[in-house]
């Protein structure tokens, strides 16, 4: 049985201001990545020449591996990359702006696309939502990152790993490429504790297991433990291991100083995964019932515990517009789903040339965004203007007069706090109000005169509306007021 061997090329570029060709690269080191299936195969087939961002040069010592250099800086890795493993310097914005989707049209995009001499090795070349070529070597100089290009090799193993030899189960008296491959396909479970006899992939020799081929001395495992009989070629750089002797077993994929005991479960747990290790019974966020690995179901991207069965999250999807988790209240929408209701906020927003406040007394609302937990300050329009969503909690509320919030907008003195905070928000709030409506502080000043003219008109407008109450002629006669003010005074601002 034949298996794909992924390596990747690590190297730097010697000219940080130059583009990403071969000739401008300083080769580090190659290191095995992983193994792949063969549809895995023809899917990097297609972008072999591509190159892949991997982590920040200062982080390379030549006395480390590949994985020490990486998982030392676990943390600091987590904030150079989004949810989808995407690299956030190069992002014109960390999150989705439908502000930039008005840009270019798609051919327009597609010629600067290929205008930028990254564009044959680099994914990071989006006009609508990437840096452009020199912002992006900008960072190159300042920060230089250690980057990345895959090949191919054919070894022995399966999709699983590679490994020299197959395992055989007695009880289907047939040979397998792994313990894994065998659970796949039979109706039972086995372990490598229990296989005692293999064969070899390469002079196909049945003889008992060990680590090498007792006949063509073929290597058939270079991590082989005596009380696990685990039977797989790792490379160190990139898969380490090692046998914990508290619990007896040996674990791929993690070293011993990065790893640390469960309280809960008294379970060793590898750097990698101390976020989705799952010691408790997982239950569904819905109907609360046990998640079973014999049922489908969904690990919603605000947190990887928050779980829902399949059937669950279709219905509760469907039951309510904006797509929350029911427990931390973040977006659980998929990305397309939650773009085109960014846009859809937007484009309505826009749609309104302006703003415009019928009334003298405004709300002005701080509050936090569930998603990115950013404070923001707005006046009604309690939209995220760093995610472009309406998923907020409202913080406070106060009511200002027209006049009050002109000044503010205008960053004078009045009865606002001038803490560096607020100085931020009010900054922020004015440039993203131009960014979206034409000259918003006018506008607004404009609405203070229609009030003024309601004011001057209120007695004459009164008489016309004597049989209608109190309370509603203040609506009524406002609407219609501003409906004659509009079209007799300031047609050409609205």
């Amino acid at each position: 049985m034949k298996c794909y061997e992924l390596k990747v090329e690590l190297f730097i570029l010697q000219d940080p201001l130059l583009s990403y060709s071969p000739e401008n690269r300083k080769i580090l080191r190659t290191v095995s990545f992983s193994t792949i299936d063969e549809e895995e195969k023809e899917g990097y087939e297609h972008g072999l020449q591509n190159v892949e961002p991997l982590f920040p040069y200062s982080w390379y010592n030549e006395n480390q591996s590949y994985w020490e250099m990486k998982y030392s800086h676990n943390e600091e890795y987590k904030q150079l990359v989004d949810a989808s493993d995407q690299f956030v310097r190069f992002m014109k914005s960390a999150h989705f702006d439908p502000l930039q989707t008005q840009a270019s049209k798609n051919k327009d995009i597609k010629q600067k696309r290929k205008d930028d001499p990254d564009y044959e090795y680099f994914q990071y070349t989006n006009p609508k939502i990437h840096l452009t070529y020199q912002e992006r070597h900008q960072l190159e100089l300042q920060d230089p990152l250690i980057y990345g290009q895959y090949s191919i090799n054919t070894t022995f193993g399966c999709k699983h790993g590679l490994r020299g030899a197959y395992i055989y189960c007695d009880v289907c008296d047939q040979f397998f490429g792994c313990e894994i491959c065998h659970n796949e396909e039979a109706d039972h479970q086995i372990q490598f504790k229990n296989v005692s006899k293999v064969k070899c992939c390469n002079c196909e020799q049945v003889q008992d297991i060990s680590d090498h081929c007792a006949f063509c001395s073929t290597q058939f495992s270079n991590c082989f433990c005596d009380k696990c009989k685990t039977i797989q070629i790792l490379d160190k750089e990139t898969e380490p291991y090692y046998h914990c002797d508290i619990h007896d077993e040996c674990h791929l994929f993690s070293m011993k100083a990065f790893s640390t005991i469960c309280q809960k479960c008294n379970k060793c747990v590898p750097i990698t995964q101390q976020d989705e290790h799952e010691c408790d019974e997982i239950t569904c966020l819905i109907c609360q019932g046990t998640i079973s690995t014999n049922f489908d179901y969904v690990t919603l991207p605000c947190n990887s515990r928050h779980k829902m069965h399949e059937v669950c999250y279709q219905n509760y999807l469907h039951s309510q517009t904006k797509g929350n988790c029911p427990l931390c209240r973040r977006c659980i929408l998929e990305t397309s789903a939650k773009r085109f209701m960014q846009t859809e906020i937007v484009n309505s927003l826009k749609k309104q040339n302006g703003i415009l406040f019928p009334f003298n007394e405004i709300r002005l609302v701080k509050f936090r965004c569930r998603d990115c937990l950013k404070v923001q300050m707005d006046c009604d329009l309690l939209i995220c203007r760093n995610c472009w969503f309406d998923n907020v909690d409202k913080l406070e509320e106060k009511v200002v007069l027209k006049k009050q919030l002109i000044e503010f907008l205008e960053g004078k003195e009045g009865d606002f706090e001038q803490s560096k905070e607020m100085v931020e928000m009010r900054e922020e709030m004015t440039v993203k109000y131009q960014e979206i409506f034409e000259n918003i502080i006018k506008n607004l000043k404009d609405d203070s005169a229609a009030l003024r003219y309601i004011a001057q008109h209120r007695e004459e407008l009164r008489g016309i509306h004597m049989d209608v109450g109190e309370e509603e002629l203040e609506e009524e006669e406002m609407l219609e007021m501003l409906e004659e003010f509009e079209e007799e005074e300031f047609d050409e601002l609205f």
